[in-house]
């Protein structure tokens, strides 16, 4: 027991001896404006670099909720797939995941890393016999860096990992009351409190927490919670069978080979923020010197008018002895600002951008061009995109872990009927699974609510869950009229009807474009030129078996009349010779 104690501990060293050499404290405070950075005695005043950063990565990368496809493998069904694609998408909106993951986004750029845990929570009353079940269900949550540690010997975790553990804190009474061995705990001030934030109050009662430590052993698959301060298990029970893998997925963007924690982006440019910002200030405090130093002769003004003049208050009216108070004052003369400021400055923020691959046209702000036209702006940011697509790919594939663990909970710990919601993104082709009736599918849809109920017996096999690509993305004006245009001139020179192959690859691409019925009128349009075109079909049909009819009718009088010609001629000769017979005679 002791010695899963002495693991976290070192375990807990080693994370707060990586966030003091990465400075990840100092970026969080950044990101909430507190730089405190000196340029010499003057106090360089926030441009919040951070934070905009930040912000326009999160606003780019999770602007919507995914959209969760699930396919059939093996054993899986087509209905089965339906099905678990309808729950998933909604039990992530119900569960608010979006929020979460938004969260860790945040922790990945300025930690370089962010957690997320999903499981299943199941409380119980009673014992033995007895023992009930008073309520279950699946949480999905983002998990604190500063609250997961694993062994010291991980150099890809989670995946290498001997074990892994999560730091839960509760107030103290209530960890008293669910565990009752606890009872001679004192508590601890929360442990995200300062010293001094703690010192600082006056009411600590409701501040007094617990620290507990829920421990996967990978090696022994046992679940052990353990409290700080305490050295006997609270509990300790076996690994869940249906879990391959620790419930803790981690979103990373720069991986260092045989380290444990990855890089933070605003650590890779957080030198540029700070030089840039101290130049800022001394070209401020440059102008602000400029009007508050002055030289004045000795008694000019009384001890209480140079206070006056140094306050700089509007409408200030200060006194003076001087009979000529411009030959008395005179204001200090600095000379110009070096115009090398500007240029240093404009240096500066081209390194931040070549590094952090975010231009200033990512983030609402202007960007400097040699020629300023919008070609120019459009190279500029095409290129920024090419290097956020490879973050967007990891967000897509960190999503997707996350939609594949709620599904392996799913299929593990519910034996009853569930019920789902049909979401506003879900294609078409899912909802005609339920109403056209599947034979083998026992399942109930009510198409006026978008309710799905459905049985364990439903979902059976295997299935793999992949993230839409993109879903995520915003659709802006622009972007969404230019690839509308490049789909209308695409379908101008295809053949009409279009072959089915081509019609999935465009309803695909309108399903992304959020615009009500856009997708549906494609659809409709098509199947009005496929019955405009059977009709026409059908007409030509119908019209060649007339002319083949009033062919064969012409053929058949034409037939009827060289018969009757036939006949005539074979009389004449006929009557010719009885003539010439009579005349021999």
């Amino acid at each position: 027991m002791r010695q899963w104690h002495e693991r976290i501990a070192t375990a807990k060293k080693f994370l707060q001896s990586n966030s003091d050499y990465y400075e990840w404290e100092k970026f969080i405070r950044w990101f909430k404006g507190e730089y405190n950075i000196q340029a010499g005695n003057v106090t360089v005043p926030v441009i919040n670099e951070t934070f905009a950063f930040v912000d326009a990565d999160v606003s780019l990368m999770s602007f919507k909720n995914p959209y969760i496809a699930v396919n059939p493998r093996l054993a899986g069904t087509k209905g089965g797939a339906a099905i678990l694609e309808a729950w998933l998408n909604y039990t992530w909106r119900e569960l608010d995941i979006k929020y979460e993951t938004d969260l860790e986004l945040i922790d990945g750029d300025l930690i370089g890393h962010g957690w997320h845990k999903t499981g299943y929570n199941v409380k119980a009353v009673g014992t033995d016999e007895q023992l009930k079940i008073e309520d279950e269900s699946i949480y999905s949550m983002r998990a604190s860096w500063r609250d997961v540690v694993f062994d010291v010997g991980s150099k890809k975790p989670p995946k290498d990992c001997r074990w892994m553990a999560h730091r839960i804190i509760k107030p103290i009474d209530d960890l008293k009351e669910e565990f009752p061995q606890l009872k001679m705990l004192s508590g601890i001030r929360h442990p995200y409190f300062t010293e001094k934030e703690y010192k600082d109050l006056d009411f600590k009662t409701d501040i007094v927490y617990g620290v507990l430590w829920e421990a996967w052993d990978a090696k022994n698959r046992k679940i052990h919670l353990i409290a700080e301060d305490f050295f006997k298990y609270l509990s300790s029970k076996p690994w869940p069978e249906h879990r391959d893998e620790f419930p803790f997925r981690i979103l990373e963007f720069y991986r260092v080979p045989d380290e444990a924690y990855p890089l933070s982006p605003i650590g890779n440019f957080s030198d540029q923020i700070e030089e840039g910002a101290k130049l800022f200030a001394m070209a401020l405090n440059h102008v602000k010197r400029w009007n508050r130093q002055a030289f004045m002769k000795k008694n000019t003004l009384s001890e209480s008018e140079i206070s006056k003049y140094k306050m700089g208050l509007d409408g200030a009216i200060i006194e003076h002895t001087s009979d000529n108070i411009q030959a008395h004052l005179r204001f200090a003369d600095y000379g110009q600002l070096p115009p090398d400021i500007y240029v240093l400055l404009d240096r500066i923020a081209q390194q931040r951008n070549n590094i952090s691959g975010q231009p200033e046209i990512e983030r609402g702000g202007v960007t400097k061009t040699p020629t300023r036209t919008f070609g120019e702006l459009k190279m500029i940011k095409a290129g920024a995109r090419n290097r956020s697509d490879r973050r967007v790919n990891a967000y897509e594939l960190h999503l997707a872990k996350i939609a594949r663990d709620l599904l392996t909970e799913l299929r593990s710990n519910f034996d009853v009927e569930q019920v789902a919601k049909i979401v506003k993104e879900t294609p078409e082709g899912i909802i005609e699974v339920f109403t056209e009736g599947d034979p083998d599918l026992k399942v109930g849809f009510d198409p006026v609510s978008g309710t799905l109920k459905f049985n364990p017996s439903d979902i059976k096999g295997e299935y793999d869950v992949t993230i839409a690509a993109g879903s995520t993305l915003p659709l802006d004006r622009e972007t969404r009229t230019l690839l509308l245009r490049e789909v209308l001139e695409l379908s101008a020179a295809l053949p009409s009807p279009v072959p089915p192959f081509l019609q999935e690859i465009i309803v695909e691409l309108l399903r992304g474009y959020d615009i009500p019925g856009l997708e549906e009128s494609f659809i409709e349009q098509e199947e009005m030129v496929a019955k405009a075109q059977a009709g026409a079909e059908e007409a030509a049909e119908i019209d060649k078996d007339k002319t083949f009819a009033e062919a064969e009718k012409r053929g058949a009088q034409a037939a009827q009349i060289d018969s009757k010609t036939k006949i005539q001629e074979l009389e004449a000769v006929a009557n010719a010779l009885n003539g010439k017979k009579k005349d021999a005679v």
